[in-house]
């Protein structure tokens, strides 16, 4: 992809990660803009949150990164005391968002993994 299609599609979702493509303010439409819709629809379905801009943005939250290592610290290490009661209430309610979000993405896998071997079966 070229920068003019990159700078594009920062604009088509509102994103300002190379620092200039969002301050148009407008977001273009077109085939683009209707793909970038559709995938936000789709994690929306999938995960019940809509981004306000491109997925991979929400990775600068520096609340996002320490909540992932949360959340792989007690899933990797069954009863490890990840969080503790008197941490703040951002975190809990964070690390139960990533949560339920990766176990519907996970129900979402098997399910289509499900169906795919299923009309494998069904060809044989």
């Amino acid at each position: 992809m070229d920068d003019e299609s990159r700078k594009h599609l920062r604009q088509c979702w509102g994103c300002d990660c190379d620092g200039e493509s969002h301050k148009l303010g407008v977001r273009p439409v077109g085939a683009t803009r209707a793909t970038v819709e559709k995938i936000a629809d789709g994690i929306e379905k999938l995960t019940g949150y809509r981004p306000p801009t491109c997925p991979w943005r929400a990775m600068w939250d520096p609340l996002v990164g320490p909540i992932i290592d949360i959340a792989r610290m007690g899933e990797e290490v069954p009863g490890a005391p990840a969080l503790r009661d008197d941490d703040p209430q951002i975190l809990w309610d964070a690390v139960n968002v990533y949560l339920r979000a990766k176990r519907s993405v996970l129900r979402s896998d098997e399910a289509e993994e499900i169906k795919r071997l299923q009309a494998q079966r069904k060809k044989t």
